[in-house]
């Protein structure tokens, strides 16, 4: 665990604009991604680096590490998933289907509010 939390790297679980996965109570649908030696999301037993990982379905009420995939046991939990997944992509896009989202702003682009537009202040 030190090591993740002191080890700086150029790659992060979040990879620019793809949409890695989708939780929903305690299920999470992670969509088909390349293993990383270098972060932990990505290292699974087994996997060498570049490697395609399959989509994979978790109960996180049963196993929180993430180490058995159900999905297919539980197929319908996993289309539900990829449902609301498509629905993200539509509003927040996704890099790795090359989807625009509707709702998306600029990168590191924060609106600046003027004085005229900031929230009066309340009187004590």
């Amino acid at each position: 665990m030190r090591r993740v939390l002191t080890t700086r790297s150029t790659t992060t679980t979040r990879n620019a604009e793809k949409l890695e996965a989708v939780r929903s109570a305690n299920w999470k649908l992670v969509f088909p991604r390349t293993a990383m030696d270098d972060t932990p999301y990505d290292r699974k037993p087994g996997a060498a680096k570049g490697e395609l990982l399959p989509e994979a379905l978790y109960d996180l009420a049963a196993d929180v590490g993430e180490t058995t995939d159900v999905i297919g046991k539980h197929p319908e939990v996993a289309a539900r998933l990829r449902a609301l997944a498509e629905r993200m992509r539509e509003d927040i896009g996704d890099s790795a289907t090359n989807q625009k989202g509707k709702n998306r702003r600029p990168e590191g682009r924060v609106p600046v509010l003027k004085a005229a537009d900031a929230p009066a202040k309340k009187a004590k």
